[in-house]
């Protein structure tokens, strides 16, 4: 939500880079939360995060977790995704960094 301090939210993406069985199962639920996304900054720096390190696992659709339902992804849902990010005036300036530097990590895939 709005209330988690940046700190909060940067610990949370430490543990989930230095934790390999986290990688796959973060990026699809928070893509998955952020479908519902009503301004709150620390959901979207994490799931931008996470795009921009695994979104090739997002789109890979190996590796299904136990009781995790799969939905299929593309490349063109991202990327509006990310785009609708840009567009959007609540987005922060941090925000939007963020989006950019995902979209540079996910060209170079």
């Amino acid at each position: 939500g709005n209330f988690i301090t940046d700190e909060v939210v940067y610990t949370l993406l430490v543990i989930i880079s230095n934790t390999t069985e986290l990688h796959q199962y973060s990026v699809r639920l928070l893509y998955s939360s952020f479908e519902q996304w009503s301004g709150q900054e620390s959901l979207a720096v994490a799931t931008v995060w996470c795009i921009g390190e695994y979104g090739k696992m997002l789109l890979n659709q190996d590796g299904e977790m136990e009781g995790q339902k799969l939905k299929t992804v593309t490349q063109s849902d991202v990327l509006d995704m990310l785009e609708s990010i840009l567009n959007n005036q609540r987005a922060s300036s941090i925000i939007k960094g963020f989006c950019l530097t995902a979209l540079l990590k996910l060209s170079s895939q």
